[in-house]
């Protein structure tokens, strides 16, 4: 079993709902963070997450319409929660291109 420490980042480049992370066959992922950034000089925007659980087929809100302000950055997550296989993350913004995340994450491998 290895534990692999990552970083994604990642500009929703749509208003559509976007899987950030899916936990793969022989994963379980523990996630440590993740930071949302407004780069607009002008508007704030309306961000959206999501837990997909497959084994439940379910999804499930971290947060709904969550304000960011403009050129400012939020940390969304209080405290680590683990995806496990299939498991997603999924981001929605009203703004395309101008929002900008951050996911800190333990990768668990199981091979």
């Amino acid at each position: 079993m290895a534990n692999n420490f990552k970083v994604f980042g990642n500009v929703v480049a749509d208003t559509n709902e976007n899987t950030l992370i899916t936990a793969a066959g022989s994963s379980n992922i523990i996630v440590g963070s993740i930071v949302v950034c407004n780069t607009d000089a002008t508007s704030n925007i309306n961000i959206t997450l999501s837990l997909y659980d497959l084994s439940e087929t379910q999804q499930t809100y971290i947060t709904k319409n969550e304000v960011i302000l403009t050129e400012f950055s939020r940390e969304i997550l209080a405290r680590p929660f683990v995806l496990e296989t299939g498991d997603e993350i999924r981001i929605q913004s009203n703004v395309a291109n101008v929002a900008n995340v951050i996911v800190s994450y333990m990768d668990r491998n199981r091979d």
